[in-house]
């Protein structure tokens, strides 16, 4: 009796771990993504939202809705500082640190709906807006091998400025914490260009010290800054992200 109890015990376990093997076997990132997330629509009413990919489905979703209206904000209006900060060491030279303040309080009232969504390993991607789409179709897209012009050719236009962000893969362990800094460091370069005085903040930091006094600060507001491509650099492992805002 023994016997058969254990013979049983092990097909279900060799069974479990089988249908395990599977779900995380789809879930794996290949070279395509949605199109409507490497080139975004630029009608306002739609943004992207991330999220870590849960098990149950719902929970990624409702993060990922947040996360939409998080950026939806960041689109509306952002605040970015360009601080310099001077060591109390004689071996410090300075240093620059750049942070965002977005009103986000001002947009929580909004009811965001669900458009599309795409799932792979631990990642959760969500096209969000807010009003329903019906008969919606996801076109999937191949990264191109090699970096699109868009982002070596940033010649601002009569009516855009453009800035391009890039992030690591190698410094997360998710790769929609990888988009999210990349659309962050675009803000940043986009802030450089709109405002000569955040770029002459920048300096070259040499060393470490935990003690600094501030001794400049410059403050400048972007709005209306859409993301307009995003590219992943399969060999390098960078994610790359294309940003325009209206002069």
């Amino acid at each position: 009796m023994k016997k058969i109890l254990y013979i049983f015990l092990s097909i279900f376990l060799v069974s479990c771990s089988s249908s395990k093997e599977v779900k995380i076997a789809k879930k794996k990132q290949g070279d395509s993504y949605p199109s409507w997330f490497l080139e975004p629509s630029q009608n306002s009413n739609f943004f992207v939202g991330y999220a870590e990919n849960f098990w149950i489905e719902s929970s990624s979703e409702e993060f990922a809705m947040r996360n939409a209206l998080e950026n939806y904000s960041r689109f509306k209006g952002v605040k970015i500082s360009g601080e310099r900060l001077t060591a109390t060491s004689i071996f410090q030279k300075g240093s620059q640190a750049f942070y965002e303040e977005t009103p986000l309080n001002n947009y929580r009232n909004l009811k965001v709906v669900p458009i599309s969504s795409f799932e792979f390993g631990d990642n959760y991607l969500l096209l969000s807006g807010f009003s329903k789409v019906t008969n919606f179709g996801t076109t999937m897209q191949k990264l191109s091998k090699e970096i699109p012009s868009d982002f070596e050719n940033l010649n601002d236009s009569d009516e855009m400025k453009f800035a391009v962000g890039t992030a690591s893969l190698e410094n997360y362990s998710r790769e929609f914490s990888v988009w999210l800094e990349a659309e962050r460091d675009a803000r940043i370069r986009l802030a450089e260009k709109v405002d000569s005085k955040i770029s002459n903040l920048t300096k070259t930091f040499n060393g470490i010290s935990e003690s600094f006094t501030s001794t400049k600060v410059e403050n400048v507001t972007l709005k209306n800054v859409q993301v307009l491509k995003r590219w992943k650099d399969t060999e390098s492992k960078l994610c790359y992200v294309l940003v325009g805002m209206k002069k």
